[in-house]
């Protein structure tokens, strides 16, 4: 059995609960399905909208693994993207090297 099945139920699973999660748990989703190269509009809507309730509560490393993993599955969301670009404006002095290139990355692989 391969992973498209269970990828497809976990992404129902946490769609529904996602307004729940903390930005860590909401990262750590989205990175999870980006890895898997699994995208899943519904779950990657869900992620976005809970997303944008509370990027202020954000470390960098959220906010650039949150565009990465969007990026990774070119899952271009601009009113996300452009919240998080400001949110990352906000706290760029926060920003270490990896978090600085995962959101270079994903900014250029949008062309944004």
């Amino acid at each position: 059995v391969g992973a498209e099945p269970l990828l497809t139920a976990l992404a129902a699973a946490a769609s529904p609960r996602l307004e729940d999660f903390q930005p860590p748990e909401l990262t750590c989703t989205a990175w999870a399905f980006a890895r898997q190269l699994f995208r899943n509009e519904p779950l990657m809507a869900a992620i976005s909208s809970a997303a944008m309730t509370n990027l202020t509560q954000y470390l960098p490393q959220n906010l650039a693994i949150t565009a990465w993993s969007f990026a990774m599955l070119l899952c271009k969301d601009e009113p996300l993207m452009d919240a998080i670009a400001g949110a990352a404006l906000a706290r760029m002095q926060q920003y270490q090297a990896q978090e600085l290139s995962n959101t270079v990355w994903a900014f250029a692989r949008f062309m944004i």
